[in-house]
């Protein structure tokens, strides 16, 4: 086989030639690496964005618990601050209704009436004990309408006034203490505490 022409041109060409073809591969495989760049990019970019999505979703949830127990914190410290403010502002008025006992006739005739009473209902006898102050009160009380039914116990009761009874068998026992209005009044006592000290 012959070859025609100017070597130096057609090795020239075919140079070229294969230049051509080497730029259009290179072109092409610095386009693959570009595209491959570009797409490791948006993967790791859109790992990255769900990750961060996850972790914020994560302390949000966690704020949020955090949250719901330093309310219950709160609202557990308010209302024990509450209830020890009800139980001191209850404590005064029980020591201020024992400072009232030595004031007018009301406590004396309260406690004639529920000796006069008990004495009435009672077909045994009972025991009665009241309050160490009201003693030499009830006594006098006890020898008045007593009628025999009714013993006074030489034990002070452990209550702020009024008298509690029972039979000497200790099967019955009647209670007409002041302690025991009061306990039955606490709620409504409480709650209208509550209305004037708080507002609520």
């Amino acid at each position: 086989m012959s070859i025609s022409g100017n070597p130096e041109k057609v090795a020239s060409e075919a140079i070229a030639r294969e230049l051509e073809k080497a730029k259009k591969q290179l072109e092409e495989a610095r386009q693959a690496s570009v595209n491959l760049v570009r797409d490791a990019y948006q993967t790791s970019l859109r790992e990255a964005e769900k990750k961060l999505k996850e972790e914020f979703a994560r302390a949000e949830e966690q704020l949020k618990s955090l949250i719901s127990v330093l309310e219950l914190e709160l609202k557990s410290k308010v209302s024990s601050a509450k209830n020890e403010y009800l139980d001191a502002v209850l404590e005064k008025a029980k020591e201020r209704i024992k400072a009232l006992k030595a004031e007018g006739d009301w406590y004396k005739n309260y406690l004639e009436n529920v000796i006069r009473r008990l004495a009435a209902e009672t077909e045994g006898k009972m025991i009665v004990q009241v309050a160490s102050e009201d003693y030499e009160l009830a006594k006098s009380l006890v020898e008045k309408y007593g009628n025999g039914k009714l013993e006074l116990s030489s034990e002070p009761a452990s209550i702020l006034g009024g008298v509690i009874a029972s039979s000497p068998d200790g099967t019955s026992r009647v209670d007409y203490s002041l302690d025991l209005l009061i306990q039955m009044e606490e709620y409504r006592l409480r709650g209208v505490a509550s209305k004037v000290l708080f507002k609520e």
